[in-house]
């Protein structure tokens, strides 16, 4: 358990990370673009561009976060009823929703890869591959999925020790 939980830990420091050097860059460039615009009236287009496509991953990867702390909007009525009127609620809740969460994950996972496969475009100022733009997608997604596994192991094994 000790050695998953470190797993678990480190995995959130680097997403950490990378969303703040993400927002750290979308934040310099805009400022830098906002900079030109208005002060010495000259813009630059590929700012704008790449503003943009950060932003998607900032978004993307941001949803990772708040999946991994249980920080999803939801409702909690219809299990807090379940979890109250049945003795094995919480533990049959718990793994229907970890279940339906997965499979739901997965099929993000294969059909955004599947997406992914037939993406040509370029984008118009950068000329860079949308596949790579929008390759932010499975890797959320299965980063998601994978997070998803290690909370039901997790939830797993808590219950056993009760």
């Amino acid at each position: 358990m000790e050695k998953l939980g470190i797993v678990r830990d480190r995995i959130k420091q680097i997403y950490r990370w990378i969303m703040i050097l993400v927002t750290l860059s979308l934040f310099i460039i805009v400022a830098y673009n906002v900079t030109r615009r208005y002060i010495f009236n000259n813009s630059i287009a590929w700012a704008d561009e790449l503003a943009r496509f950060l932003f998607i991953w900032v978004n993307l990867l941001g949803m990772i976060s708040v999946f991994q702390n249980n920080e999803l909007v939801g409702l909690d009525i219809l299990s807090n009823f379940i979890i109250k009127k049945t003795k094995h609620g919480k533990t049959v809740l718990l793994t229907i929703e970890f279940i339906a969460v997965g499979v739901v994950l997965g099929f993000l996972t294969f059909y955004s890869l599947e997406f992914l496969s037939v993406m040509r475009h370029v984008s118009a100022t950068l000329a860079l591959p949308m596949k790579l733009v929008y390759s932010v997608l499975p890797f959320s997604m299965a980063c998601m999925f994978i997070g998803n596994c290690i909370k039901f192991i997790t939830a797993i094994r808590e219950s056993r020790k009760r």
